[in-house]
C-alpha cells in the first residue's frame, strides 16, 4: 500500500499564532487590500443582517451583466467587441458567493474560501479598471454620465477596503463591519447603476 499523503483543506500552514495570509497575495496585504489573518472568530457574532448579505450585491451586479450584456457590448465596437462582458458578469456572480462563503460562513476560521475570494476578487477589480482605461484611450464608447458613476464606484470602493483593512488591524470590530459592507456594496451599486444608464 503506497504511503498517505496529506493534502490540507485549507491554505494555511503557518505555526500556530502566526499572521495567517492566502498565499501568493503578500503584494494585496501590503498595499492595505486585504488583512493579514482571518480575524476574531467571536466577531461573527457582532454580524448584522446587513454585513452578512452585503456579499450578494455582487451577485445582483453580476447577474445583470449576464442577463443584459447587449448595451455593453455595443459600447465596445468597433474594437473591443469580443471583450468577454458575459463571462465577466459570471465570474462577479460568482465572486459574491466566494465573499459570503469568506466573509461571513467560515470568517474567523482558516479557509480556502477566503484565498478564493480574495484572488478573484482582485482579477475582478483588475478588469473593472481594464475597462476604464479603454474607455479613456479610445477603443470603447461609454456615455460620459455612466464613465462618472462606475469610475467613483470603484474608487470609492477601494477607499473603503482600506478602511475596513485598517480598522481589521486595528481590531476595531464595529467600523470593519460597516466600511466593508460598504466594499461589498458601493462598486456593485455603481455598476448597477451605469449599466441602467444605458440604453437597452
Amino acid at each position: 500500500m503506497p504511503p498517505r499523503v496529506y493534502i490540507p483543506v485549507t491554505v494555511h500552514d503557518a505555526p500556530a499564532g502566526a499572521p495567517r495570509s492566502p498565499r501568493g497575495l503578500g503584494a494585496i496585504v501590503r498595499a492595505g487590500l486585504i488583512s493579514e489573518d482571518d480575524g476574531p472568530p467571536e466577531w461573527r457574532e457582532h454580524m448584522r443582517w446587513w454585513y452578512r448579505w452585503s456579499s450578494f450585491a455582487y451577485c445582483v451586479a453580476g447577474g445583470l451583466v449576464v442577463v443584459r450584456p447587449a448595451p455593453l457590448y455595443r459600447h465596445a465596437q468597433p474594437c473591443c467587441f469580443l471583450f468577454p462582458f458575459r463571462s465577466m458578469g459570471a465570474l462577479i456572480f460568482v465572486n459574491g458567493l466566494l465573499s459570503y462563503m469568506a466573509d461571513t460562513h467560515t470568517f474567523g476560521r482558516p479557509s480556502a474560501w477566503r484565498a478564493a475570494d480574495s484572488y478573484v476578487a482582485t482579477f475582478n477589480t483588475i478588469l473593472q479598471f481594464i475597462l476604464i482605461v479603454l474607455q479613456v484611450i479610445g477603443p470603447m464608447s461609454f456615455p460620459r454620465d455612466m464613465v462618472t458613476v462606475f469610475t467613483a464606484s470603484l474608487l470609492i470602493a477601494i477607499w473603503c477596503k482600506r478602511k475596513a483593512v485598517a480598522a481589521f488591524a486595528r481590531r476595531d470590530r464595529d467600523a470593519y463591519l460597516v466600511w466593508h459592507a460598504l466594499w461589498h456594496v458601493v462598486l456593485p451599486a455603481g455598476a448597477v447603476a451605469g449599466q441602467l444608464l444605458l440604453e437597452p
